[in-house]
């Protein structure tokens, strides 16, 4: 519950529609967790409108609160998730009317039932409502409109979990589990832009996972997942698609931790060709001494896209992260990631190219508050239309936790 509004701005205009579908894993559940954390910050960009010709400044006043309440008892734990933002901006006097408040919120309800030893139950439902910022999610590769989109999504999910236990905190804790799960999500966007509701979809997977024990230190992990994607609009191409992915994870000593799936996958249509292709997924830490950290990540996914036509959208991407512990109460994060998206559709291919670097400073004033400022830099590159960018952002944000 520590990430800050800056990171949810630098990373919240590189989402696709669909999620980037990783192995089976737990839900974990943290008896710790912040019951509230309240953020706010005053940032500044030269960028307000990628979609637009002419940069536009803009300064940015953004308010938000997260939190988690958990109710633990011997046979059931309960939890409740939520989080709230408001973005508001002001940019330099222009003639155009842009819209310039954004909106976000979010409530996730977990159930936990314990049925034996090693048996249970998790019985999950969230409800989203978000604004997108302009020129981002499914506006990023469309010329500028004036106002953003807005998207909701419901989602229900259930799993069987075997080989769970009451201490299951650690998701990197090697042991065997075996683990059952369906859900079905609704999205809708509202009526903001013409093309909005071309989106609206209906989303069903089941997925079954194993990881399996080898040693103390190694386990063998694999999955397979069914996804049915429907478009409420006939225009659009649903698709099932069947996900496979092998490989194992490994944590040697407190250092290091390596974690290495691949795979593929198979995508049907009903009036057109399949597509299949590779998976991957990548997971490496390394903390050489106390106060640094280093991560990459890296995956090879499939996705329905946020071009409408697409028939398979295949990004590539790696993310590295540096964390850095000066003293007790100071800490610097660098974060960069880059993307290689290619778009297939009926009559051509196209690609896109988006890169992000940020670095943030965090000045930590007791165990609930602390004082951190960001610099971003992001940049996008597209083959069909004149809709490259780069946009620089700057932020002060404090926080304070109950």
């Amino acid at each position: 519950m520590k990430l800050s509004i800056f990171v949810v701005v630098l990373y919240g205009c590189i989402s696709l529609i669909s999620p980037v579908v990783a192995a089976v894993a737990e839900n974990i559940i943290d008896p710790n967790a912040e019951k509230l954390a309240i953020n706010s910050s005053i940032g500044y960009l030269d960028n307000y409108h990628p979609r637009l010709e002419d940069e536009i400044n803009a300064t940015a006043f953004s308010f938000g609160l997260a939190g988690e309440l958990l109710s633990m008892h011997e046979s059931a734990w309960l939890q409740a998730t939520y989080s709230a933002a408001h973005t508001q901006f002001k940019p330099d006097e222009i003639e155009m009317d842009l819209e310039d408040q954004f909106n976000q919120y979010n409530i996730q309800l977990l159930s936990r039932f314990f049925v034996s030893n090693k048996w249970y139950l998790d019985l999950q439902g969230s409800h989203l409502k978000e604004d997108y910022l302009l020129g981002s999610g499914i506006a990023k590769f469309r010329p500028a409109t004036t106002i953003g989109d807005s998207v909701t999504r419901n989602e229900l999910a259930a799993a069987v979990v075997y080989g769970g236990s009451n201490n299951n905190l650690d998701s990197r804790a090697t042991r065997r589990f075996l683990k059952f799960a369906i859900s079905h999500l609704d999205q809708d966007y509202e009526d903001n832009n013409p093309y909005s509701n071309l989106f609206d979809l209906t989303r069903d997977t089941a997925e079954l996972g194993l990881n399996f024990k080898l040693s103390d230190i190694t386990q063998f992990e694999t999955s397979f997942q069914f996804e049915k994607v429907d478009f409420v609009d006939d225009s659009q191409l649903d698709s099932d698609v069947y996900r496979l992915l092998l490989g194992f994870q490994w944590q040697g000593t407190g250092q290091t931790h390596l974690k290495l799936l691949v795979g593929g996958y198979k995508r049907v249509y009903q009036s057109m060709s399949d597509r299949q292709g590779f998976l991957a997924e990548l997971d490496a830490e390394y903390a050489p001494l106390d106060y640094l950290t280093l991560s990459l990540n890296g995956s090879q996914t499939t996705a329905t896209g946020d071009i409408e036509g697409s028939l398979d959208t295949v990004t590539k991407g790696v993310k590295l992260a540096i964390n850095y512990h000066y003293r007790d109460h100071i800490k610097f994060t660098v974060n960069g990631h880059v993307n290689h998206t290619k778009f297939e559709q009926i009559a051509e291919q196209r690609t896109s190219d988006d890169s992000a670097v940020g670095i943030v400073g965090e000045l930590s004033l007791n165990d609930h508050s602390s004082i951190s400022l960001g610099l971003a830099k992001e940049s996008l590159e597209y083959d069909l239309l004149d809709l490259d960018y780069v946009q620089n952002k700057v932020e002060l944000s404090c926080r304070y936790a109950f």
